[in-house]
């Protein structure tokens, strides 16, 4: 099923100015999706998907995480030979696989003070607390919260 909502887009970093840039990346992401999508399962390389999608060799990495990232799209990749990669739509993740994703993610960028499973159990109950707002996720966050900070204030008096 074909779900892509323009008002998930979000960009960042340094040199984006949003009045500049909105509009410029937010057609790139559109045009990458849905040339990715009308050829769902099939492989295409990176070179194609740049010529097809007018972006830069530079550029398109960055619109297929934001596909990832903000739209939970599928987005599979392969090398092919020297740094030549080939990517296809695979599907939409389901709200679980990709808050699982986004945690991943967020572990893999964050140097995690203390027990990193603990941190991830932490995240894992922020996300779903986020997304559902319940009372009983709220206390199992707490709960989480409060097991891996002592786990990590343990830690700290050991390495003094």
């Amino acid at each position: 099923m074909k779900t892509f909502d323009e008002n998930n887009n979000r960009f960042h970093g340094g040199t984006y100015n949003e009045i500049r840039d909105y509009d410029r990346l937010g057609g790139a992401l559109k045009r990458i999706y849905d040339f990715l999508w009308s050829n769902e399962g099939k492989w295409i390389a990176a070179p194609t998907l740049c010529h097809w999608a007018a972006v830069s060799s530079h550029s398109y990495r960055n619109r297929l995480s934001d596909l990832r990232v903000y739209h939970g799209c599928i987005i599979e990749s392969e090398n092919i030979k020297d740094g030549l990669w080939k990517y296809k739509y695979a599907g939409q993740m389901s709200r679980e696989e990709h808050e699982e994703y986004l945690l991943k993610l967020e572990l893999k960028r964050t140097k995690v003070p203390g027990d990193k499973e603990k941190f991830s159990q932490v995240l894992r109950f922020i996300y779903a607390f986020a997304h559902d707002e319940d009372l009983a996720t709220k206390e199992k966050a707490k709960v989480a919260v409060d097991d891996w900070l002592m786990d990590f204030t343990n830690k700290l008096r050991e390495s003094k």
